[in-house]
């Protein structure tokens, strides 16, 4: 490629430089052929042009950095983006500091410069608001494996005036899962696809009677709200899983492995790292289907409201002798 125009005002202080090119499309534009394109002129300092890939390439040593950095009178690297060559990150910077990279496998993080891990699992994707989090959104899993989405706040939130999914529309709200965990929807409607169709060996279910009277209804407080709220915490009605499993209602309980709160409730689950993040796993913290307790509680109200009305009937006819 031949230098095919030059003008400037002497030797080092050239206005306008055409590699390829007589009549340069910026103070300086290496051209390979033509792509009929014009340069914008705040960003015309240097042209790259072909008609057809165009491209700039930075080499850099094994175990060092490419970087392209953004800078004023202030700070000469204020943005910068930058490829290390030794790990395989790209990162982008904004005022000085990283915000955001893309590792080696491809995994995507917004607001922080290193990588995130829950329990061992490592973020396909990660969204934060500031530093650690006054909130972040996270996708975990591996190539393998898939986790879903978790929705972290750097602090406790448990209250209503903040949400982990908020669904609206023009015309309403529609869905909130509030930051205490509570569920609203507009139509407070929750249900089961259900149609007979899809369903098979449809047959009355069995007597929930014996099931539904060793069912004991507790009051408690959760070891988490007592660390957080102390004597205000707020007394709670339910169920007890291992009083459940007592009685013979296994199906109604589920297992899932511990989170960090968990583990501070109770040494049984496992032990904690020094930051406050999962070092190890001893124990599954017990979950209760409370739908299907509710529908077995149906089922026993069905059964006494037989035998009520056939109290009723026997009395009635005592009174009419």
């Amino acid at each position: 490629m031949a230098l095919t125009k030059v003008i400037g005002k002497g030797v080092g202080n050239l206005d306008e430089l055409g590699i390829g090119e007589t009549s340069p499309l910026g103070k300086l534009h290496v051209k390979s052929a033509d792509s009929g394109a014009t340069a914008d002129s705040g960003a015309d300092e240097l042209v790259l042009e072909g008609s057809g890939h165009s491209g700039l390439t930075i080499l850099s040593g094994a175990s060092s950095t490419g970087s392209i950095y953004f800078g004023d009178s202030g700070l000469n690297y204020d943005g910068y983006i930058a490829y290390s060559q030794s790990n395989r990150k790209m990162s982008f910077g904004t005022a000085g500091g990283s915000r955001a990279f893309i590792d080696s496998s491809g995994s995507l993080f917004v607001g922080r410069s290193s990588q995130v891990t829950n329990g061992g699992v490592g973020a396909v994707h990660h969204f934060e608001q500031v530093g650690d989090a006054q909130w972040a959104v996270t996708t975990h899993g591996d190539q393998t494996n898939n986790y879903g989405h978790s929705v972290y706040y750097a602090t406790a939130h448990d209250g209503t005036g903040n949400h982990f999914l908020y669904c609206t529309d023009t015309g309403a709200n529609r869905l909130r899962i509030r930051s205490d965990g509570d569920v609203q929807n507009h139509d407070n409607a929750y249900g089961s696809t259900s149609d007979e169709r899809i369903k098979q060996d449809i047959k009355d279910a069995n007597s929930q009677w014996d099931d539904i009277k060793a069912v004991k209804v507790r009051n408690f407080k959760k070891k988490d709200d007592v660390r957080q709220y102390g004597d205000k915490a707020w007394e709670q009605i339910g169920v007890v899983a291992q009083e459940l499993e007592a009685a013979g209602m296994t199906k109604l309980i589920t297992e899932a492995p511990p989170d960090e709160h968990d583990i501070k409730s109770s040494a049984e689950f496992g032990t904690l790292n020094e930051d406050g993040t999962i070092k190890e796993v001893k124990a599954k913290v017990k979950d209760v289907k409370y739908s299907v307790l509710y529908m077995k509680a149906v089922k026993a109200l069905q059964e006494a409201m037989i035998r009520i009305e056939t109290l009723e009937t026997k009395v009635a006819a005592l009174e009419a002798k």
